[in-house]
């Protein structure tokens, strides 16, 4: 079912001016210099962003706070958004950080003003699509990632997980290198203390996976370790046991798609961080390739082997077995070799320590 649209950010209200200094202004001048901000160049306009972050930011801080410079800095990227890669990426370098703190504002009508503001500008972004090799969209969706990891509020956090479902939903043709900060978004949420949150995060992930799953490897084939981080994240969701039972299932189908063969041609990615083992599977060696892809997965599902809960420890060992079954012969001996030291030497060890 469609993910509920976010809700309209409340209105903040605003405290008026000093006295004599609105008819010293004339409403249209000011409008102009905002609108005319896409004939700056390149320099200028980074400079003005920049200037007028400050000032709002002074404004947010007030006992009685205005949006006034928050409504014009969601104007102003509005009329900048067509500018060469190069100068956006500096305009949105500043652009991050200050949603990024508006977005943890204590005051909550002004963070989650600040968030649909976001949100909207990454629909409009998203509009857009994107060459292979850039990142442009998963720079620009870091600041809902950040602001997920560090705000306090359930509401913000819950809004930040209905915003980028709303975006997967409406956008998912055209999200490229976007699908990285999304990722993060909902492992992020599989770890979240609110059980609705955790809920909420996996009906996307369940739709993605189901029906999007294609679209996640077209361009960038190693957002498939993302997601599959992602699925063990929420297999370690103890709210709820059938999210962690499907989440599990879901490492199945991931594990039939890889296979297969269905996300496209495997190649490392130029410098891959460790992620649950990944980087002890890649190699320079051709043939160990693919491996990298799939050692994340195996490495999850041994881990989840040990957890406190038998039906999740029960899947775990099933779909592990099942899929070396399955797929093992697609596996080089080298990659064996680091199957049997990584993924299943330390289930033996833990079942003979637990029962010394």
């Amino acid at each position: 079912k469609p993910a509920p649209a976010p809700k309209p950010a409340p209105k903040v209200e605003e405290a008026p001016p000093p006295p004599g200094v609105l008819e010293l202004i004339d409403p249209m001048e000011v409008n102009r210099m905002f609108v005319r901000s896409e004939r700056l160049n390149s320099e200028a306009v980074v400079e003005f962003v920049r200037a007028l972050c400050t000032v709002s930011l002074e404004e947010l801080r007030s006992d009685r706070p205005r949006v006034f410079g928050l409504t014009k800095i969601v104007e102003i990227a509005h009329f900048n958004m067509s500018r060469i890669r190069l100068v956006w990426t500096r305009i949105w370098a500043v652009l991050a950080d200050y949603f990024v703190t508006v977005g943890c504002h204590p005051n909550l009508q002004i963070a989650m003003y600040a968030v649909d503001s976001l949100r909207q500008l990454a629909m409009k972004f998203l509009e857009r699509d994107e060459l292979a090799s850039y990142t442009f969209q998963n720079d620009f969706l870091k600041p809902f990632v950040v602001v997920m990891r560090q705000s306090p509020s359930v509401e913000i956090r819950e809004l930040i997980i209905r915003c980028v479902s709303q975006m997967v939903l409406a956008r998912v043709a055209n999200i490229k290198s976007g699908w990285k900060s999304m990722f993060m978004v909902f492992t992020t949420a599989a770890t979240d203390s609110q059980r609705s949150i955790v809920a909420l995060a996996f009906e996307t992930i369940e739709k993605i996976v189901r029906e999007y799953f294609s679209h996640i490897t077209e361009t960038e084939v190693a957002t498939f370790t993302d997601c599959v981080n992602c699925l063990i994240a929420f297999t370690n969701a103890h709210f709820n046991m059938d999210i962690s039972l499907n989440a599990i299932a879901f490492l199945r189908f991931c594990a039939l798609k890889l296979a297969e063969g269905a996300i496209g041609q495997l190649a490392l990615p130029e410098a891959p961080e460790p992620v649950n083992g990944a980087a002890a599977a890649a190699s320079e060696d051709p043939e160990t390739t693919s491996m990298y892809f799939w050692f994340p997965l195996l490495a999850g599902l041994s881990e989840l082997t040990f957890d406190s809960r038998p039906p999740i420890r029960k899947s775990a060992l099933e779909v592990l077995f099942d899929i070396l079954k399955d797929h093992g012969a697609l596996f080089s001996a080298s990659f064996w070799a680091r199957v049997f030291d990584s993924v299943l030497f330390p289930i033996f060890d833990h079942v003979r320590a637990a029962d010394a």
